[in-house]
């Protein structure tokens, strides 16, 4: 089990806020770390707003390590010195969800999907933005099976981008030899990517062909191509097919790169 199904099955404490307002804290409002910190089923409607502070955590309404992302409730969390919610990383080693809500989540040190014994899906909703600082990726099945389902809507798309609008202000997406044939992203930007790490570069980085996994999805912006093959394995699958939908604006590099 995760940290956070321990605490749960454990019955350890977990809060419930419902209706609740924290107005006007110091450097962080809520922080959820260790032990898989989790909101109370229950929890709804919370504010947090009014948060100031100085140094590197200052301001901001949430921070989260280790704990259960789908507990996260809703709620309004802008008002604050600098308006998202805090990650210092996003280790998926069992299922979970990322939850829209009314500013983004900024991810320190990039995410990870995958795990040898429970091969997790991570679920990301329409309309999640994910935020990421230079030299950050997100990556699934890079060295344990796992898979993504990231599928917005035309309306609500998810975005992935970087800290600032530059391209190659993120490394990018990578999708590892043990990613699951079950992944998708359907419905996303991928924006400001493509940094070098260390010796190639692009938005999407690919390590072995199972499928159409991206559709309807726009990569812009990237410092170098939208899309690389790595290692040159066999490949059949063109992203770059109109009737997959993708679109490619703005990039330094080809759309795709490789076979």
């Amino acid at each position: 089990m995760t940290p956070a199904t321990d605490r749960a099955a454990s019955g350890l404490p977990a809060p419930v806020l419902k209706n609740v307002t924290i107005r006007n804290a110091i450097d962080v409002g809520v922080v959820l770390s260790g032990n898989g910190g989790r909101f109370g089923a229950g929890s709804t409607n919370l504010t947090i707003t009014g948060t100031y502070g100085t140094g590197f955590w200052a301001g901001i309404p949430m921070a989260i390590n280790s704990v259960s992302l789908s507990s996260l409730p809703p709620g309004h969390y802008t008002g604050n010195l600098r308006d998202f919610i805090f990650a210092s990383q996003l280790d998926i080693r069992h299922d979970d969800t990322l939850h829209k809500l009314d500013v983004p989540y900024f991810v320190d040190a990039g995410v990870s999907v995958g795990d040898s014994v429970t091969s997790p899906t991570f679920t990301l909703d329409p309309g999640v933005i994910v935020v990421f600082p230079g030299g950050a990726r997100f990556s699934v099945g890079l060295t344990a099976p796992g898979a993504v389902h990231a599928v917005g809507t035309a309306a609500e798309p998810i975005t992935f981008t970087g800290e600032t609008e530059t391209p190659g202000a993120w490394v990018g997406i990578y999708v590892g030899y043990y990613a699951l044939s079950s992944s998708l992203f359907d419905h996303v930007v991928v924006d400001y990517a493509g940094a070098l790490d260390p010796w190639v570069a692009g938005a999407f980085h690919l390590y072995a062909d199972i499928g159409a996994i991206i559709r309807n999805s726009a990569v812009r912006h990237s410092a170098a191509c939208g899309i690389i093959i790595e290692g040159q394995p066999p490949w059949t699958t063109d992203l770059t097919d109109p009737a997959l939908g993708n679109t490619f604006e703005n990039n330094a590099g080809a759309a795709q790169c490789g076979p």
